[in-house]
């Protein structure tokens, strides 16, 4: 496994690099060949100091030397982009964890969000089953707040760190529009609605699906919600 990482590293070297650690390579192994033919050269004999064997001896810890540290270096920069590769990797498997976590916390949002919706609208409900069921729900979007609050930003993709905020910014709309809501021994279910209405609370959450759908599918849970809402926004004034 490691082995094959390397190698997709090696790969990953620019083709121009590539050619020109050849060319460089090749002219450091030819260096010592066509010194060996000049000093054969008696014009190159008189103008240069010591013999053939003087000549390749130096060449050959020349030969040596930078062909030692054209390794090392071509070591350290497969290590660096191994290392930069492995971060990437575990970046986005880091990201793929907390998306994947903040698709279940907004399922349940959303569940809660279509379940506060549907009580309002279910005249089945008696008046303190009503308020049990709506205060349940609201208590149980303050908990995906609180989730989506714990989550650290660096755990998730730089392109949705906007688009996630906007979701929690209208979570905590919806939140707000909620707690102001204070029941009373003579509140009705209509007169909730109206109110809620007038808070304009399908705003918000209209606003979290549309950014929540730019980095998540559509799930059973948001298109449930959707529902409630067409029901919400029917409802008799």
């Amino acid at each position: 496994m490691e082995k094959e990482k390397l190698n997709e590293s090696i790969k990953e070297i620019p083709a121009l690099y590539k050619w020109l650690a050849g060319i460089v390579i090749i002219l450091i192994i030819s260096s010592p060949i066509i010194v060996n033919f000049l000093v054969k050269i008696d014009w190159f004999k008189d103008s240069v100091s010591g013999g053939e064997g003087d000549w390749l001896s130096f060449f050959g810890s020349y030969l040596g030397g930078i062909l030692g540290g054209i390794l090392t270096l071509v070591g350290v920069v497969l290590t660096i982009m191994y290392q930069d590769r492995m971060r990437k990797v575990e970046r986005r498997d880091r990201e793929v964890r907390s998306m994947k976590h903040i698709d279940r916390v907004m399922d349940r949002g959303y569940l809660n969000m279509a379940f506060l919706l549907r009580c309002l609208n279910d005249e089945n409900l008696n008046d303190v089953t009503f308020r049990v069921a709506f205060n349940y729900h609201r208590n149980e979007i303050e908990a995906v707040i609180e989730k989506l609050e714990d989550l650290s930003l660096n755990a998730i993709a730089h392109k949705s760190i906007d688009d996630f905020l906007t979701v929690l910014d209208g979570f905590k709309v919806i939140q707000s529009m909620t707690s102001d809501i204070q029941f009373k021994k003579s509140t009705t279910r209509q007169e909730l609605i109206q109110k809620l209405k007038t808070f304009d609370i399908v705003k918000p959450i209209n606003t979290i699906i549309e950014y929540h759908s730019k980095f998540f599918e559509s799930s059973a849970y948001q298109k449930l919600l959707i529902v409630y809402i067409k029901n919400f926004e029917s409802s008799e004034d």
